[in-house]
């Protein structure tokens, strides 16, 4: 009976239940409001670096869940692999929450190195192009001796003002093909 009391002392006050399941209770209006933009763990929140994922707040501060046997060993391979190519900065001996974990390793939005170590930091979902478009460390079309020797000079972006360099020397002075003004006088 006093349940029944407190409810009927709460409804007369104006109180109601969260209607997302959080089981707090809360006046109508400008409380209600409150708690649903703010401090309901069961409101929908979006990643915070922009991508379209939403969870309930409650799912992204949860720690993320524990590995089986099998799904350690292949992470304990995966970290070996991406100390040696440097992408990851993730150390999963820590307990770290889904939000942290969906941030550093999922995310299409996150920043990463780019993997041809030109130093920049690009974020994810722009790598590809950023590798194929804008890396200096690219790879380039070669250059090829002008004069048919079949000669290559290049390699990458950054190294192309070297390989013309390079090209024209082979041009001028190496190439078998050359023009040699005859130092012979009749």
């Amino acid at each position: 009976i006093r349940s029944m009391h407190m409810a009927v002392k709460r409804q007369l006050d104006h109180f109601i239940i969260c209607e997302w399941g959080c089981g707090d209770w809360f006046r109508t209006g400008h409380e209600q409001a409150d708690h649903q933009s703010r401090r309901c763990i069961k409101r929908i929140l979006g990643c915070t670096l922009g991508c379209t994922l939403k969870h309930s707040e409650e799912f992204w501060l949860a720690p993320r869940r524990q590995l089986t046997a099998e799904e350690k060993e292949q992470q304990e391979i995966d970290d070996l692999m991406s100390l040696q190519s440097g992408s990851s900065t993730l150390n999963h001996k820590e307990e770290i929450t889904n939000q942290q974990y969906h941030e550093m390793e999922e995310c299409p939005k996150r920043l990463v190195v780019c993997p041809m170590q030109c130093l920049e930091w690009v974020i994810f979902e722009d790598l590809a192009g950023h590798m194929k478009d804008l890396c200096t460390k690219r790879p380039a079309v070669p250059l090829v001796c002008r004069l048919g020797c079949g000669q290559k000079f290049g390699g990458t972006i950054e190294l192309l003002i070297q390989a013309e360099n390079d090209r024209l020397e082979h041009e001028n002075e190496q190439c078998d093909f050359r023009l040699v003004r005859c130092n012979w006088r009749y």
